[in-house]
Order: structure tokens, then sequence, then C-alpha cells
């Protein structure tokens, strides 16, 4: 049994406990194991091994420094999700009555991964010792801080028909679904308000400041909405180039990097986004960043579009900077490849002939 982190949960069974592992993708993309790539052992029932997750991405969404825990595992469950990773679940074992068997058999997983990752030179397990709450691990605000787990912990004979004891299976599809599964985007409904939807690329390209020009230099169409609307030079600042680098999926773009190549430079009409400027009901809300992965040009990155922040144009080249407000880390859209219906073509992928990488979406 497997699973995708994501915020709907998993599917468990009644009250059954089970033990799961958290695969960091990157490490798996690397290493092409299953059991070198596990980060983090935990135990639960139903959907406690979203819970990490989404703990994580309370604390990024409230640009938190963090909740009250510490350890690596919680840094490097928020940086992955941060860089626009997807954290998979698979399921080790289950089957187990009670919250004893289940804390022998996440002492003994923990006991058998560690020593696979410490003869492969790699890094610990995020927690320390088994049971939630752990020293290592996670520690939310509200609960007890408990070493270890349950006292004289006792296996139970009593089997569970139909309930597999153990299942460890390829993460690979898990991974893959996270990066380029493919979804019509509007029977899915996935993108539930009007969007922006921008491509990144793999290639790096230069970037930099650009300096403000006089109003002047706005086009008569948008003199109503000049004040919100700030005309810049085209040419990058001197002292202020740097490359950009380009988007690799074992090293994703941190969120500023992503900001970065998403808020600039999108061929809108200037009218279109005047009409947007003098009515806050129309225009967009979000922005979408896809970027091109196995499988499809897949959303990796989403924000609210800040509307209440003054709009950037290029006169030059007649294109517009879109101000990012939020990230949107639960966004539906993130991690799936955007796809429609054309007259006689299936699932094509939405910026296919959009040259300038660039579409408005409304629903």
């Amino acid at each position: 049994m497997m699973t995708r982190m994501t915020a709907e949960g998993v599917a468990f069974d009644g009250g059954r406990w089970y033990v799961y592992a958290l695969i960091d993708p990157i490490m798996f993309r690397k290493t092409g194991s299953h059991l070198l790539s596990v980060l983090y052992v935990g135990k639960g029932t139903k959907d406690r091994a979203n819970q990490h997750a989404r703990d994580e991405r309370k604390a990024l969404e409230r640009a938190a420094a963090s909740l009250p825990m510490h350890g690596s595992k919680s840094e490097r469950i928020r940086w992955l999700l941060g860089s626009g990773e997807d954290i998979p679940a698979v399921t080790l074992a289950s089957g187990f009555v009670d919250e004893n068997d289940a804390y022998r058999a996440e002492t003994l997983a923990m006991e058998l991964i560690s020593r696979l990752l410490a003869a492969h030179g790699l890094e610990p397990l995020g927690n320390a010792v088994p049971g939630h709450g752990q020293a290592s691990g996670m520690q939310i605000s509200g609960q007890a801080h408990e070493l270890g787990g349950p006292k004289r912990p006792a296996l139970s004979p009593v089997a569970v028909d139909g309930e597999p004891t153990f299942e460890l299976r390829s993460v690979r599809e898990s991974l893959y679904a996270s990066t380029s599964r493919r979804v019509d985007w509007r029977s899915a409904q996935v993108v539930r308000r009007p969007s922006i939807l921008v491509k990144g690329t793999t290639e790096a390209m230069p970037s930099g400041s650009h300096s403000p020009l006089p109003r002047e230099a706005l086009p008569p169409s948008l003199a109503d909405v000049a004040h919100r609307v700030t005309p810049r030079d085209i040419e990058i600042a001197a002292g202020s180039e740097f490359v950009r680098r380009g988007y690799d999926p074992d090293d994703p773009w941190t969120d500023h990097e992503a900001r970065e190549r998403a808020t600039r430079y999108w061929p809108f009409a200037a009218t279109t986004v005047r009409e947007w400027l003098l009515d806050d009901d129309q225009g967009p809300l979000d922005l979408l960043l896809a970027v091109p992965g196995t499988g499809g040009t897949t959303v990796r990155y989403a924000w609210e579009v800040n509307r209440a922040a003054v709009f950037d144009f290029y006169p030059a080249i007649g294109r517009w900077g879109i101000p990012l407000g939020r990230a949107l880390l639960d966004h539906p859209a993130r991690g799936l490849c955007l796809v429609e219906d054309r007259e006689e073509r299936k699932g094509v992928q939405v910026l296919l002939n959009h040259v300038a990488g660039c579409r408005l979406l409304i629903p």
C-alpha cells in the first residue's frame, strides 16, 4: 500500500495500526533505492503519515520560522515542500491490533533502515527513537513529549484476515505521479478560479534588476491606471546582473528562485491588464508555474496574485511583471500536468502552441 502525500489524507481501514516511511524524492532519484531514500519512519492509524507534511505546510503557509519542533526531519520536509516537491509515503507493515504491536514493528524498521543507511554512509533517519513526539522528530504544541513508546510492549498473536503483515512496494509510481500525472484541468476542477499559467525552463537565463522609467513611458491606454503601474527599462541595470539557473528536479528552485522566474515577462495586452486594475473582480487571482518533467510540463509552484500591489510594465516589449503574494502550497494543481481536449485531439497539454509560455485559465 502506498500513497502520495496530499492534504486529503491516506485511507486506512478502521483504527488498525500500521508502520510507514516517508520517502525523500530527491534521494530516490539519486539512488534509485526505496530503502536508501527513507527519511523518517513512523506509526499511526488512518492518516498519521500525512500529518507530518500537513504540519510543515502550515508552517510554510504562515511564513513562520517553524512550529515548536526540532530535528533534521522537520527541516528536510520543510525544504522539500518549499522547493515544490511532494513527499510520498509507503506502508512498511500493517494489520497491527494495537499500539504496542505497532511500536515494536516501528522499532524494528528503524533499526534495520538505520543500519542500512549507515552502511552506505548516508545521513541517519530524522527520528532517533521510536514513538510520536520523539526527541529528533516532531513535537507539536499541546502534545506530551515522550521519549520512546508504550511500556512493556507485547506482540499480539491475533491476525487480521486479508491484511498483509508486510508490504513494501516500489514508490516509483508515486514519484512518477507527483511529477507527471495528467488531468483534464476543467473536469478535474484543479483550477478553481482565474489563474495565469506560466512555463519555466531547464535552461539558464540572464537576469537582474530593471530601472524604473518616467510615467510618460506608459501607453495612453494605461493613463487612468498609471498609479498602479511602474514602467521599467528592459535592459538589466548595471551591477545587478546574475545568471538565473534552469530548473533541476534534483535541486529544485527555492521559492525565491521560482518567484524570480514566474513574475515576469508575460505578454498580456495593455487593455486587458487595465481591466484587471480597474475592477478587482476581473482577471487572475493565482499564478501557477509549470516546469518540464518526465511525461509532461507539470505545475510545481503556485502563488496568489497580489492584486493590491503595483504591476510592472516593460514598454519596449509590451510585457508585464505580475506581483505575487503568498505561496499556495496546497493548490490542487501542484504536481499535475494539465491537459485539455481540442477538437479531435484528446489530452493536449494546455500550454501547447502557446509560444510565449503563458496562458490565462478561466474555469
